[in-house]
């Protein structure tokens, strides 16, 4: 009998552990979740080009969001037009308004086809897959050796 109320004395410290693991392991989930989710996102970081226009968008990480730097590229030389806040809030990349509250406009980066549809801006490609593409597009065999 005192066996028995010695086992049951043990339980409520037992049960108190295992809910402190539980706790533990949630919060190691919610952690690895949160930093896989930052990781995908920052595929957005770099220098995309309008595919429906002369238009670049610049984006790079700054604190816990990114800042989008929007440029005309018509001219010789890049002209910003706009700067954008994007930050990551409810499993969206959600653009910032000019007083900082969540806009409506969403960023959405496609990694099957590799483009980043930005909200009303439009659809943009990563520049370096264009380039890539227009340098295998440039046949170097249309010279002789001797003329290059």
């Amino acid at each position: 009998m005192a066996k028995r109320k010695n086992e049951a004395g043990e339980f409520p410290g037992l049960l108190a552990l295992m809910r402190r693991g539980i706790d533990f392991g949630n919060l190691f989930v919610d952690t690895a979740a949160s930093l896989c989710d930052e990781t995908q996102n920052d595929r957005i970081c770099g220098s995309w080009i309008a595919r429906e226009g002369n238009r670049g968008l610049l984006i790079r990480k700054q604190g816990t969001g990114y800042t989008a730097l929007l440029c005309d590229t018509s001219r010789c030389y890049k002209q910003i037009e706009r700067e954008l806040y994007v930050v990551f809030r409810r499993g969206r990349l959600t653009v910032l308004a000019d007083d900082g509250s969540p806009g409506s406009e969403q960023f959405c980066y496609d990694s099957h086809t590799g483009l980043l549809r930005a909200g009303t801006l439009g659809l943009f490609e990563a520049e370096d897959e264009v380039l890539r593409r227009a340098a295998c597009e440039t046949d170097f065999n249309r010279f002789p050796y001797d003329e290059i």
